[in-house]
């Protein structure tokens, strides 16, 4: 029996010594490149938006293909920039937004552009409610209802500082809306220059803006006194009326 455990034990040993050569001959081979491997020269990454980032040692280029097609619309290639690095229209090409020829829709209020083309039904220049403002900046048809080129026109002297807050309220609403998005700045003489810069007129009427909404908040407030005043003698006349039941029983 004892023979019989020595000779099993030899077996195992040299089972293992062969195991232990046979690793150290594998690892001392040289790996074989594969055909997934990543050179070392560049390196390829997807990112959103059709952009392509190739990595060269420290340096780093993105292009985006789709920015050379002439179709597309979305792309600001070749388009004119403020120095902050907003895009600036021109009326011409806020003009070409209109929805005609299946364009996107863009409108412009108080010289700032946004695409509505989300609300086609509003903005159609046939069929819309709103289809005037369609490629174009009709800042005081907003609060003045007259929905005609010259209105449209109208200096930004002719609005009435009564209709100020209405026009800020409605520049609110396409700011914050959820599908409406900005574009940029429209380039015209009573908003923004070639630069991007706030032209005299804008600069007057912003002063003028600043003072009407200040003029509005001092009235909500004014207006919450009362009806906060209101209340309350309202209250204290119910009570009075409810003790007065109280003693009549």
């Amino acid at each position: 029996k004892r023979r019989d455990v020595v000779k099993i034990a030899s077996i195992f040993a040299a089972f293992f010594l062969l195991a232990s050569i046979s690793t150290a001959l594998s690892e001392e081979q040289p790996k074989q490149p594969s055909d997934n491997d990543e050179t070392p020269e560049t390196v390829t990454t997807t990112l959103p938006s059709s952009q392509t980032c190739e990595a060269d040692d420290d340096r780093q280029e993105c292009k985006n293909p789709e920015a050379d097609s002439d179709n597309n619309e979305s792309s600001d290639q070749g388009k004119s920039k403020s120095e902050a690095g907003v895009r600036l229209v021109t009326r011409e090409e806020l003009s070409n937004h209109s929805g005609r020829n299946g364009s996107e829709i863009w409108l412009s209020i108080l010289g700032e552009v946004y695409n509505v083309t989300a609300g086609k039904s509003y903005y159609d220049y046939e069929k819309g409610s709103y289809g005037a403002f369609a490629g174009t900046d009709c800042t005081l048809c907003f609060v003045s209802g007259t929905f005609t080129q010259e209105e449209a026109d109208k200096s930004s002297e002719e609005i009435q500082d009564s209709q100020l807050a209405g026009i800020f309220d409605w520049r609110d609403f396409y700011a914050g809306h959820d599908t409406y998005n900005f574009i940029g700045y429209l380039i015209d003489p009573r908003y923004y220059d070639e630069t991007g810069r706030l032209t005299p007129s804008m600069i007057k009427l912003r002063d003028r803006m600043k003072v009407a909404m200040e003029e509005v908040a001092k009235k909500r407030a004014e207006n919450e006194k009362k009806r906060a005043e209101m209340k309350k003698k309202l209250e204290e006349k119910r009570k009075k009326k409810a003790e007065a039941q109280k003693n009549k029983e």
